[in-house]
């Protein structure tokens, strides 16, 4: 199971615990009657959708077994199948990049460059 929490650091986290710990975990932390309740609920929707998920992540795991760049991907540490998977499926087949750059750019994780005396398109100009 995964637990998706926010931190000040980073954008989200993951963290991968068996079931029965995080329940335990997250029903022993002390919260106010509507959290509570709140809590309640979600870790039985929780409970509800772990069965249901169980097959879905054998099949993306299978599929991802299959395809060589995955299982190199699943090496490094962190990267499971779903990780690798969804990777391989985005870049598609690698020979097409020349460059780890061209990767860089196609999958949107360059920023654009800021000219001397430019303002950057993210900032906000108020005139008083």
């Amino acid at each position: 199971m995964l637990i998706i929490g926010c931190d000040l650091h980073s954008r989200y986290q993951v963290i991968a615990m068996p079931d029965t710990e995080t329940g335990a975990e997250l029903e022993g932390l002390s919260l106010g009657p509507w959290a509570s309740q709140r809590r309640k609920e979600l870790l039985e929707l929780l409970d509800q959708l772990g069965p249901r998920t169980a097959d879905l992540d054998q099949a993306v795991k299978t599929e991802a077994e299959r395809r060589p760049e995955a299982v190199e991907l699943m090496k490094h540490k962190g990267v499971g199948s779903v990780t690798a998977w969804a990777f391989v499926l985005t870049l598609g087949p690698v020979e097409r990049f020349r460059h780890s750059r061209q990767v860089v750019s196609y999958l949107g994780l360059k920023r654009p460059r800021v000219r001397r005396g430019s303002i950057p398109n993210c900032a906000v100009s108020i005139n008083a």
